[in-house]
């Protein structure tokens, strides 16, 4: 069963239109309350009749610009050998949208891309041209420094050696070029068709 919230919004919107122009019924549940009370709750009534409407135009507005996808998968190399847990994002090169076309490269180096809004997901990518970045973080650096030599140390020679070691970690080259992971300079682009499945080889050797 699904959920629809335009739908409950305007519900809820007509039953307090009804309760407050129903004068009778009003004036039968507000008898004991004073007079600020009854504009009290004529006011709240008032702000949740505008939030309502609010609501219902804003699922209207989502709900209308979810677009078209269609079957896209790429697969990410580097020299030759596949890389896993590498994320591939796509960007329009025409037109902005607001959608997140995305996906993660699995253990055979494939990432299934899929379009994602905030309430919606959906298999595939709009068609269109893509410019494609690909980043992939580095595990973190451990230092392999024995504990009984570190617990040696003086605090003076403790710091020098973790500013050595933070300044040794910060050298190690990225798993993928920062080219490819910078939207300015990524050489990728993809084309994703309307009339069949979008399956792409990128190598991000250097």
């Amino acid at each position: 069963m699904t959920y629809d919230g335009k739908c409950y919004h305007r519900k809820y919107l007509k039953l307090i239109i009804f309760f407050v122009s129903d004068k009778i019924l009003f004036n039968k549940i507000t008898l004991t309350l004073s007079f600020e009370m009854k504009f009290y709750i004529i006011s709240l009534l008032f702000i949740v009749s505008i939030f309502c409407c609010f609501l219902s135009a804003c699922h209207s507005k989502v709900s209308t610009d979810r677009p078209k996808t269609y079957p896209c998968t790429i697969k990410v190399t580097k020299g030759g050998n596949t890389v896993e847990g590498a994320m591939v994002l796509l960007t329009r090169t025409s037109q902005h949208n607001n959608w997140a076309v995305s996906g993660i490269t699995n253990s055979e180096g494939i990432a299934v891309i899929h379009t994602s809004y905030t309430n919606f997901t959906e298999p595939g990518s709009p068609e269109g041209m893509f410019k494609v970045t690909i980043n992939k973080t580095l595990p973190p650096y451990i230092d392999s420094t024995p504990e009984n030599v570190l617990n040696a140390m003086s605090y003076e020679e403790r710091l020098n050696h973790e500013t050595k070691i933070m300044m040794e970690a910060r050298k190690r080259p990225p798993i993928i070029p920062s080219k490819y992971s910078n939207l300015a300079q990524t050489p990728l682009i993809i084309e994703v068709k309307s009339d069949s499945s979008s399956e792409v080889v990128f190598d991000v050797e250097q």
